[in-house]
Protein backbone atom coordinates (compact mmCIF):
# COMPACT_ATOMS: atom_id res chain seq x y z
CA UNK A 1 0.00 0.00 0.00
CA UNK A 2 2.98 2.39 0.62
CA UNK A 3 4.56 1.22 -2.49
CA UNK A 4 8.15 0.50 -0.46
CA UNK A 5 10.73 -2.18 -0.84
CA UNK A 6 12.24 -3.00 -4.32
CA UNK A 7 8.92 -4.77 -5.46
CA UNK A 8 7.04 -2.12 -5.50
CA UNK A 9 8.87 1.12 -5.28
CA UNK A 10 11.10 0.76 -8.21
CA UNK A 11 9.62 0.24 -11.62
CA UNK A 12 12.55 -1.92 -13.24
CA UNK A 13 11.39 -4.74 -10.19
CA UNK A 14 7.12 -3.93 -10.17
CA UNK A 15 4.49 -6.51 -11.07
CA UNK A 16 3.69 -6.75 -14.50
CA UNK A 17 -0.05 -7.71 -14.99
CA UNK A 18 -0.98 -10.34 -18.05
CA UNK A 19 -3.44 -8.32 -19.82
CA UNK A 20 -0.98 -6.01 -20.83
CA UNK A 21 1.13 -8.62 -23.09
CA UNK A 22 3.34 -6.23 -25.05
CA UNK A 23 4.69 -4.90 -21.95
CA UNK A 24 5.56 -8.41 -20.80
CA UNK A 25 7.10 -9.05 -24.30
CA UNK A 26 9.17 -5.85 -23.60
CA UNK A 27 10.51 -7.57 -20.36
CA UNK A 28 11.54 -10.65 -22.48
CA UNK A 29 15.03 -12.51 -21.40
CA UNK A 30 14.40 -10.82 -17.94
CA UNK A 31 12.71 -12.51 -14.26
CA UNK A 32 9.68 -10.84 -13.59
CA UNK A 33 6.35 -11.34 -11.24
CA UNK A 34 2.90 -11.38 -13.63
CA UNK A 35 -0.27 -11.92 -12.65
CA UNK A 36 -3.78 -12.05 -14.04
CA UNK A 37 -7.03 -14.24 -14.81
CA UNK A 38 -6.17 -17.57 -16.46
CA UNK A 39 -8.52 -17.76 -19.22
CA UNK A 40 -7.91 -20.96 -20.85
CA UNK A 41 -6.42 -24.29 -20.09
CA UNK A 42 -5.14 -26.91 -22.46
CA UNK A 43 -2.92 -29.74 -22.84
CA UNK A 44 -1.48 -30.51 -26.06
CA UNK A 45 1.11 -33.42 -26.55
CA UNK A 46 3.98 -33.00 -23.72
CA UNK A 47 3.30 -29.38 -22.53
CA UNK A 48 0.41 -27.90 -20.34
CA UNK A 49 -0.41 -24.27 -21.42
CA UNK A 50 -2.10 -21.60 -19.48
CA UNK A 51 -3.32 -18.86 -21.86
CA UNK A 52 -4.28 -15.63 -20.17
CA UNK A 53 -5.69 -13.74 -23.65
CA UNK A 54 -7.81 -15.32 -26.47
CA UNK A 55 -5.11 -15.14 -28.76
CA UNK A 56 -2.00 -17.71 -27.37
CA UNK A 57 0.19 -15.99 -30.33
CA UNK A 58 -0.02 -12.68 -28.91
CA UNK A 59 -1.15 -13.07 -25.59
CA UNK A 60 0.80 -14.19 -22.24
CA UNK A 61 0.89 -17.78 -21.55
CA UNK A 62 2.59 -20.00 -19.14
CA UNK A 63 3.69 -22.97 -20.41
CA UNK A 64 4.70 -26.34 -18.33
CA UNK A 65 7.02 -28.75 -19.67
CA UNK A 66 6.35 -32.88 -19.69
CA UNK A 67 9.07 -33.62 -17.06
CA UNK A 68 7.71 -30.42 -14.72
CA UNK A 69 4.28 -31.97 -14.64
CA UNK A 70 5.64 -34.61 -12.08
CA UNK A 71 6.78 -32.36 -9.63
CA UNK A 72 3.16 -30.49 -9.80
CA UNK A 73 1.73 -34.37 -9.25
CA UNK A 74 3.93 -34.97 -6.77
CA UNK A 75 2.49 -31.44 -4.72
CA UNK A 76 -1.28 -32.13 -5.57
CA UNK A 77 -1.04 -29.04 -7.62
CA UNK A 78 -2.92 -29.96 -11.17
CA UNK A 79 -2.40 -27.28 -13.64
CA UNK A 80 -5.37 -28.17 -15.46
CA UNK A 81 -8.06 -26.83 -12.75
CA UNK A 82 -6.32 -23.46 -12.69
CA UNK A 83 -8.86 -22.32 -15.61
CA UNK A 84 -10.21 -18.88 -14.76
CA UNK A 85 -8.53 -18.96 -11.28
CA UNK A 86 -6.10 -15.40 -10.61
CA UNK A 87 -2.78 -16.61 -10.69
CA UNK A 88 0.86 -14.69 -9.92
CA UNK A 89 3.89 -16.38 -11.47
CA UNK A 90 7.68 -15.58 -11.70
CA UNK A 91 10.20 -16.84 -14.12
CA UNK A 92 12.06 -15.91 -17.50
CA UNK A 93 10.02 -13.86 -19.75
CA UNK A 94 10.56 -15.11 -23.16
CA UNK A 95 9.22 -14.25 -26.53
CA UNK A 96 7.81 -16.81 -28.16
CA UNK A 97 4.23 -16.28 -29.75
CA UNK A 98 4.19 -13.87 -27.44
CA UNK A 99 5.17 -13.41 -23.87
CA UNK A 100 5.34 -16.52 -22.23
CA UNK A 101 7.23 -18.53 -18.67
CA UNK A 102 7.97 -21.53 -18.90
CA UNK A 103 7.38 -22.95 -15.10
CA UNK A 104 9.89 -25.88 -14.19
CA UNK A 105 8.48 -26.24 -10.88
CA UNK A 106 5.52 -25.47 -8.94
CA UNK A 107 6.69 -23.13 -6.51
CA UNK A 108 6.44 -20.80 -9.35
CA UNK A 109 2.63 -20.34 -9.66
CA UNK A 110 0.83 -18.95 -7.00
CA UNK A 111 -2.61 -19.37 -6.66
CA UNK A 112 -4.29 -16.13 -5.59
CA UNK A 113 -8.44 -17.08 -6.05
CA UNK A 114 -10.10 -19.34 -7.41
CA UNK A 115 -12.68 -18.89 -9.94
Amino acid sequence: AERVGIWQGDPFYRLRFADHPAQILSRADHYELVEGRVIHVAETGSRVYLNFGENWRTDFTIVIGKSSQRLFKEKGFDPLELENAFVRVRGWVENHDGPRIEVTHPEQIELLARP
